[in-house]
């Protein structure tokens, strides 16, 4: 698997199912083997690939892979369900997702949900009960392909604070004009906001076009982290005045 500073300028699914079996090996534990992978075929079950890991005492992990381009946290739920409904037909161990790069709000649903995971960044999370075995390594933060324009992924700036507030201020549910009028922001950033709220899975979007938030503590620590305050913030030091005592 590539490492931040050698990174690929492409990262096709491809190039994903065929470096994910050697990102492991070498990091498995001494005595421990992964096979090539075997693609499937047939009619598209949310699985791309199998893997088998072999430990020294014979016992084997079976890993049913899907790559995916991009992973969005409203996206793992889906993703669990179509792996979990292809166990009827295909027995599996350990259910893997691989993509090109994994958000830390990604990361953590996937490993909540129960699932490993792989990116091209180095980002590894490997876990199996029976034979025991853990992997993890640490990759990038930030998406490396990411090209220039408009940032996404990210609650910085007045806007994004503005939008924050109004929604955790106030219960809700919100209509896009009532949340407008309340965040007194461009009526562009709110919908831009908004957009990456409901694409984290942070915002709910009901039948009657009203939104709503399921949990603020959770878009609040988002919000806290994208922000940022030690280094949003300057910092400087002041020595008081001490007044003589008579």
């Amino acid at each position: 698997m590539p490492v931040a500073k050698n990174l690929p300028n492409l990262v096709t699914e491809r190039l994903l199912l065929e470096t994910v079996p050697r990102a492991l090996q070498e990091r498995l534990p001494a005595g421990w083997t992964v096979d090539a992978p075997e693609p499937t075929s047939g009619p598209d079950t949310g699985i791309d690939a199998f893997l088998d890991f072999s430990a020294p005492s014979g016992e084997s992990v079976r890993v049913a892979s899907e790559t995916k381009s991009v992973i969005e946290p409203r996206n793992v739920i889906r993703l669990q369900e179509r792996l979990e409904s292809a166990r009827n037909s295909n027995f599996w161990d350990i259910g893997l997702l691989a993509a090109r790069y994994l958000s830390p709000p990604v990361r953590k649903r996937l490993i909540n949900a129960g699932l490993s995971f792989v990116d091209a960044t180095g980002n590894i999370y490997i876990r199996s009960d029976t034979p025991p075995l853990f992997i993890r390594d640490q990759g990038l933060d930030q998406d490396p392909w990411r090209g220039p324009g408009r940032p996404r992924g990210t609650l910085k700036g007045s806007p994004a604070a503005q939008v924050v507030r109004a929604l955790i201020d106030a219960p809700g549910p919100w209509r896009i004009r009532d949340l407008i009028a309340s965040a007194q922001a461009s009526t562009g950033s709110v919908y831009r906001v908004v957009e990456f709220l409901e694409s984290e899975d942070l915002l709910l979007r009901n039948s009657d076009s009203t939104i709503s938030v399921p949990d603020w503590g959770t878009i609040l620590r988002r919000w806290s982290t994208d922000y940022e305050f030690l280094t949003t913030n300057n910092v400087s030091r002041w020595i008081a005045p001490v007044e003589s005592i008579a």
